[in-house]
């Protein structure tokens, strides 16, 4: 009898595995959709490897893991009682006979979903091409740093805009868009009046955003060195060091050489994705973010709108730095970032209309009117005649439903060259990628460039072919998706530059602290700081507290902490549209609470960490 129930028991076990995993698999696949619909394979690896992995691999566990298991139990549960049951009144074998075809149910729909999933981010053709490394970039690449670049005796400036996922296909379809309506006509008429690289005044063109360039520091690292990223499975770089592309030249060390000032201006905190690091990596910018604008009382210490401040102010603080800059005799790089129009549903200003279907139409259309009518007043500065402007989408929108339907080949970014000191060689309408906007920038500020090619690009004033022309649109983001180990010797960086070496080895700061339990309706939270021990050669010049609904400190507030505020509640004002909304849609049911320190060079340390119940 004992070794009927072992019997028994072992077959209940077994069919539990097999549902457990086959529910692990059906829930992966809907987890993956949910939170990556249309992504390609390596952005999806970038979240789960960048500085938002925390968010997703705990999600990951709660919502995969806990879900199988729970469904493995019930089903199995069920099964033993009825079987119980079906031995007393002799139909056992129909329950055995059920189990099979449950069984069977559940593996044939799990492989069908992870099947379907995986043509979804080509996952086949991707785990390919990481067998079959590729010498594209190694064969191709053109550093700048052994490339000879003349600048012009009469440096010219340079204002470089990077528009959150501005798309050309915002714009209706007799302008190059894909719209029925053009949400961006005032960016329109800005495009049609200075060069977008098109081959005539009507039809607005745009660049490609090719695999390793579709989010915005990916976006950002294609603009300025013609590179893309790369995800490093083993050792996330970007993420775990305080140094970005160590190796490499780009054009913050090409202007740094020259004698510009730098400056790098944003309404959100630089430190998410790595910005600060690449550009104080690079250049020596200055990073003047949400935090730089609460410690110089630009906004108060409490406020707290979207990513950090709205683009409204951000516009106006690029004025009054503009001038500021531009009084002094040494040439200058002003570099920003926007972000209304960041996923999902963007930020609603007050100067937003009421004219779409959708908000995030609205946000769009918004923008629109906001760059263009800061371009205009650049126009009318004594600085603009000898400054070069460009503005550029970052990548094209993540939201999958803004351009839904629309091939990714025509989902071209907003690209845009105003007052260059170039002109074109001919008047063809270009193919091109955002990794030519690098070689392209600097022709643009009247720089000659020997070969006209820097890193990937091409330089777009010129004759020469880009590589998208030569090569084609799909065979570059194939020659891109492929891994290079040429990319991944250019990311490597030396061990004592790893963050998480520099923790193990009690390099870095370390803070102890504490957060309340925070209600839904709760205008603050409540943080403590217990402790922080601060290591004797480490210059700490700033701690910080973050609060929010995500792990990695996005869409929170974050507070600038003195000293006297160590050990004593800190209160936090989280009641934020944005994040109750987003926190409600999403059922989020945790909170954080973060600290950072940034030492003497402006570069953040995450040091801390703390949760609680977000009670509805």
């Amino acid at each position: 009898m004992k070794e009927l129930n072992k019997k028994r028991l072992s077959k209940m076990l077994l069919l539990a595995l097999v549902i457990f995993i086959c529910m692990m698999m059906y829930f992966t696949v809907w987890y993956m959709r949910r939170y990556f619909p249309n992504w390609h394979m390596r952005t999806v690896l970038y979240a789960f490897n960048g500085p938002y992995h925390h968010m997703f691999i705990k999600k990951y566990l709660k919502q995969v893991i806990i879900s199988a298991l729970g469904m493995a139990f019930l089903v199995v549960a069920a099964l033993y009682f009825i079987e119980k049951d079906a031995r007393k009144h002799h139909y056992h074998y129909q329950v055995k006979a059920l189990a099979v075809v449950i069984a069977l149910l559940t593996v044939l729909s799990s492989v069908h979903e992870a099947n379907s999933y995986a043509k979804t981010i080509n996952l086949n053709y991707y785990l390919n091409r990481q067998l079959h490394p590729s010498s594209f970039v190694r064969d191709h690449y053109v550093d700048p740093a052994h490339t000879k670049i003349t600048f012009p005796k009469k440096k010219r400036n340079i204002i470089y805009v990077y528009l959150e996922s501005m798309e050309r296909s915002y714009m209706d379809r007799k302008h190059g868009g894909d719209h029925n309506v053009n949400l961006i006509p005032e960016l329109t008429k800005l495009a049609q009046e200075n060069n977008s690289f098109s081959d005539s005044k009507g039809y607005v063109n745009g660049a490609h955003s090719l695999t390793g360039t579709t989010w915005t520091i990916g976006g950002i690292v294609a603009a300025t060195s013609g590179l893309y990223l790369s995800p490093q499975y083993n050792n996330n770089e970007y993420n775990n060091s305080d140094v970005f592309y160590p190796t490499i030249t780009n054009f913050g060390d090409l202007l740094h050489k020259q004698g510009y000032k730098q400056v790098f201006l944003l309404g959100s905190d630089a430190y998410f994705g790595g910005r600060d690091r690449y550009f104080r990596s690079h250049g020596h910018y200055e990073v003047e973010d949400y935090l730089y604008a609460k410690k110089h009382h630009m906004i108060s210490k409490q406020y707290k709108k979207w990513w950090g401040y709205e683009d409204e102010k951000l516009f106006g603080f690029a004025k009054k730095r503009l001038n500021k800059l531009g009084k002094s005799s040494q040439p200058f790089n002003f570099t920003m970032l926007t972000a209304d129009t960041h996923i999902t549903g963007g930020y609603r200003c007050r100067l937003c209309k009421h004219e779409h279907k959708t908000r995030y139409e609205d946000v769009i259309s918004c923008s629109s009117r906001q760059v263009t009518k800061f371009i205009r007043w650049c126009q009318k500065q004594k600085w603009y005649k000898n400054t070069t402007i460009i503005l550029s989408g970052d990548h094209p929108s993540m939201s999958s439903k803004i351009q839904k339907g629309t091939p990714w080949s025509k989902r071209l970014v907003y690209t845009c060259y105003i007052n260059a000191a170039a002109k074109r060689s001919n008047h063809k309408r270009r193919s091109f990628s955002t990794e030519d906007n690098f070689p392209t920038s600097l022709a643009a500020m009247g720089v000659k460039i020997e070969g006209d090619r820097l890193g990937l690009g091409t330089n777009l004033y010129s004759n020469k072919l880009t590589y998208t022309e030569k090569y084609g649109f799909e065979q570059m983001r194939k020659n891109q998706t492929m891994r290079s180990p040429f990319i991944e010797k250019l990311m490597e960086t030396q061990r004592s530059h790893r963050i998480d070496v520099q923790h193990y080895d009690g390099v870095l700061p370390q803070v102890e602290l504490s957060l309340k339990d925070v209600k839904m309706r709760d205008r603050y939270c409540e943080v403590t700081i217990h402790s922080i021990k601060v290591p004797r050669n480490f210059k700490l010049a700033q701690l910080e507290v973050n609060a929010g609904y995500r792990a990695d400190g996005a869409y929170g507030n974050t507070l600038i902490i003195n000293a006297g505020q160590i050990g004593k509640p800190i209160k936090i004002r989280v009641d934020d549209k944005t994040i109750r909304k987003n926190a409600k849609r999403k059922n989020i049911k945790t909170f954080y609470a973060n600290a950072y320190v940034r030492d003497e060079g402006g570069l953040t340390y995450k040091v801390g960490a703390a949760t609680s119940r977000y009670i509805w």
